[in-house]
């Protein structure tokens, strides 16, 4: 409610503050009613376009969300939408399941399982020999070493075994660890994106319309 009353550090004034400025209304902290809480950014920024569009209030000036529903919605995204929910592979087969589910575990920092996955698939699709036994020796550094900067949760048996294989990559070096760690998403967070009100919300005609899906 800080941000109201007066400008911001970066000289923005919010409808309210010029409402308050020049009506010269004012209004008590015991008079405000919250209407939602997210702890999350990426959830919260979801949550304000919903309630701004269910109530439309005068003084709400929609150039100030954060996100938005690209024209895709109608057409493409809602029809997948029950999809799904049937299983993760029907999830990671659509072009825009996969980025809302990646968007999801971005909100909760908690990406490095499907950012290996993608990267696998993408590793399987190289004919270079040469460029094979680089991108091995990468995602090897960046995924499957002990305190990798993206480290998987596998076991040592499979990372010994990667550790060796990678001396004369093939196509089928990570496949261990690419169905570890989705049996890892299936089990845990793929039950997760679909009790978040991010999922829940696209469900919604009114909430879906402020998702910024057009970052997909």
């Amino acid at each position: 409610m800080y941000q109201h009353r007066r400008k911001s550090s970066s000289g923005r004034q919010s409808a309210v503050h010029l409402h308050l400025k020049d009506t010269d209304h004012s209004f008590e902290d015991s008079e405000v009613q919250i209407l939602s809480r997210k702890k999350k950014w990426f959830e919260r920024g979801v949550k304000e376009p919903i309630f701004a569009r269910k109530g439309n209030p005068s003084m709400n000036r929609n150039g100030d969300l954060r996100h938005h529903l690209s024209p895709i919605y109608n057409s493409i995204i809602r029809p997948k939408l029950s999809q799904w929910s049937h299983s993760l592979e029907k999830l990671l087969a659509s072009k825009y399941g996969l980025k809302i589910f990646q968007a999801f575990l971005k909100s909760e920092y908690s990406d490095e399982n499907i950012e290996f996955w993608l990267v696998c698939e993408d590793y399987k699709k190289i004919k270079s020999s040469y460029r094979m036994s680089s991108r091995a020796r990468r995602i090897f550094k960046r995924y499957i070493q002990v305190e990798a900067p993206k480290e998987i949760n596998i076991d040592q048996k499979t990372r010994e075994i990667i550790h060796q294989n990678i001396a004369e990559p093939i196509a089928t070096c990570f496949d261990e660890a690419q169905k570890i760690v989705f049996g890892l998403m299936e089990k845990d967070s793929y039950p997760r994106f679909l009790r978040s009100s991010l999922y829940r919300a696209l469900f919604d005609p009114l909430a879906a319309k402020s998702v910024k899906l057009a970052l997909l």
